[in-house]
């Protein structure tokens, strides 16, 4: 699931962890919960020490209790309620664009950014007919929150295996040498290919782009 590749990468993030870390007190103006909503599109602060296999393990055994126990009050306290074994987003649960007029309640329209263009489709009417008038509203919008150019990215999925090991493999201080060791068999393993998969998942982790 691409949720589940953007939380490992969001939750190597610096600032993420730092964020996390902050007790309660320490947002003012907010509560912490809608701090991680504004900032970071998750419906709930999640643990950065907890990557998607925990976190599977973890609704494992909040199902496992649930057949083993009557008492449902004792599963709550020890498993949040949403608690599904995925991390949430909140532009993804709009499905990275669209939703029912239903499921766009006050919570996910306050977290609109202005660059966000909110499109209505008819689904009574033909689709192609309406997609091809919105194709065009939507190249000019993006043109002009970039310099005119259209945003072109490349979903280099294979190689985010690679990336997580390599920001991994810094943070414990190995050099570019070290890092290219671990570089799969269809890159070069050099310095100069090392920075570049660094530089790339560096990319991904602090400016998830899809």
């Amino acid at each position: 699931m691409l949720s589940e590749w953007r939380w490992e990468f969001l939750r190597r993030r610096p600032v993420y962890q730092a964020d996390f870390s902050k007790p309660d007190e320490q947002f003012l103006d907010e509560s912490k919960g809608r701090f991680f909503e504004r900032v970071y599109s998750l419906r709930e602060p999640v643990d950065f020490l907890l990557g998607c296999l925990d976190i599977r393990r973890q609704e494992k055994e909040r199902q496992s209790l649930q057949k083993r126990t009557t008492n449902r009050a004792n599963i709550g306290a020890l498993f949040p309620i949403s608690f599904d074994g995925t991390v949430r987003f909140i532009d993804g649960d709009l499905s990275s664009g669209y939703s029912p007029p239903a499921e766009f309640d006050d919570r996910l329209r306050s977290n609109l950014k202005p660059h966000h263009l909110v499109l209505r489709i008819d689904l009574l009417k033909p689709i192609d007919a309406q997609l091809d008038e919105l194709r065009p509203v939507i190249e000019r919008g993006q043109r002009s929150w970039n310099s005119g150019r259209l945003i072109k990215v490349k979903a280099h999925k294979r190689l985010w295996p690679t990336y997580l090991r390599a920001l991994d493999a810094r943070i414990i201080g190995a050099s570019y040498d070290e890092i290219s060791q671990i570089l799969p068999g269809h890159v070069r393993r050099d310095r100069q290919s090392a920075r570049d998969v660094l530089k790339a998942a560096l990319r991904l982790r602090d400016h998830w782009p899809f």
